[in-house]
């Protein structure tokens, strides 16, 4: 479900399938057992999310300030429409820091 690529400074991961209810434990132990370095930047990938539900934005709003807690970029990039409407429905945007 997770691909990690880390290139000097940065890295990315790659999100592959559901981010819902029913892959959340799985989501949550990925992200809490990630070690967030200061002064890294952590680009989340999100052009193959299939499906979100309001637990996985949950989910990368946690994400998100935990790699802020630890003096860290964060970032996401390829959002597809359908995740991007949900962000917007639940007003997420700048919580996520999405400029577009």
């Amino acid at each position: 479900m997770f691909n990690l690529v880390e290139n000097d400074d940065d890295f990315e991961i790659k999100i592959n399938g559901d981010l819902t209810i029913y892959n959340a434990i799985e989501t949550h132990t990925y992200f809490s057992e990630l070690e967030c370095q200061q002064n890294k930047k952590y680009t989340l990938n999100c052009e193959d999310i299939n499906n979100i539900d309001t637990s996985g934005l949950q989910l990368l709003v946690a994400f998100k300030n935990k790699v802020i807690s630890n003096q860290a970029l964060f970032e996401l990039k390829n959002i597809e429409s359908e995740v991007l409407s949900k962000i917007n429905l639940l007003n997420l945007k700048s919580e996520l820091f999405i400029t577009e």
